[in-house]
């Protein structure tokens, strides 16, 4: 907002029907609206003849016409007793170190158009004089001529109130994501915490999760009979998997890992 002039931000303001902070969106809606609006202006311009002292170079330019093209250059003015100039040297400003307001803002293609040769490096290299059209221009660094120091900051009585807006500020389109979590998965969990246990080994142990309801498998029955004969036959062939397959299942019923089933249940096979 401390970038958009005045009358734009006096526009926006009128449209915010609350206190609470506008969304981003609706402030890039208008902005494109006052743009819009603004491109389509009639031009307030008007023609000019820039030229130097003696004549020697004029040119007509096109001018914009506006209230204010920027602040005071330089901020602050400042002694420049102690510098040197060369004797051949005319500035186009004798006045540059002193504050004052800005009456022209000329386009790049003036700027190079009024350069000549001619340049010189003073107070150690910190300003540079060249040489144009209007005489010499000075730039550089002036900061170590200014008596004082300029600081730009923000002061508020209550800080935190300060950040919880901000924050909200840019918080306020977020979409939090939501996650789903399933009946099923929250039975795990706490199924989880229920029967995790450490053994003497260090190992950590966790009884499988059943499911509460039976599974109906259909005819299965008839097939795993069908598989084991099959298997039957193998072990005939080969002993030493019938050993192996044996000491396996012993194991798994060693660790309680599955039990023998002395009662078929009608209609349920696994």
């Amino acid at each position: 907002m401390q970038v958009l002039d005045t009358e734009t931000k006096r526009l926006f303001e009128m449209t915010l029907e609350s206190t609470d902070i506008p969304k981003w969106d609706d402030f890039l809606a208008f902005l494109n609206k006052r743009c819009l609006f603004l491109e389509n202006l009639p031009s307030a311009g008007t023609k000019g003849v820039i030229s130097n002292g003696s004549g020697s170079y004029k040119r007509v330019v096109d001018f914009h016409v506006v209230p204010k093209i920027t602040n005071m250059i330089p901020v602050n003015s400042f002694d420049i007793s102690h510098i040197v100039f060369p004797s051949n040297v005319h500035l186009a400003d004798p006045t540059f170190n002193t504050s004052n307001s800005i009456d022209a803002l000329l386009s790049a293609d003036i700027f190079f158009d009024i350069l000549k040769d001619g340049k010189y490096k003073l107070d150690n290299g910190n300003l540079i004089l060249q040489n144009t059209e209007f005489g010499y221009i000075i730039s550089g660094n002036t900061s170590r001529f200014s008596s004082g120091s300029l600081h730009c900051g923000l002061i508020t009585e209550d800080f935190e109130t300060l950040n919880d807006t901000l924050k909200s500020f840019w918080e306020i389109e977020e979409i939090v994501p939501t996650k789903f979590v399933s009946d099923e998965l929250k039975k795990c969990d706490k199924h989880f915490l229920k029967t995790m246990a450490r053994n003497t080994n260090g190992h950590f142990c966790v009884e499988m999760p059943m499911k509460d309801n039976d599974i109906e498998l259909g005819q299965s029955k008839s097939t795993a009979i069908r598989r084991l004969k099959l298997l039957e036959r193998r072990f005939v062939r080969e002993p030493h998997i019938k050993d192996k397959y044996v000491e396996f299942l012993q194991e798994y019923e060693d660790l309680d890992h599955m039990q023998r089933v002395k009662e078929e249940e009608p209609g349920l096979h696994y």
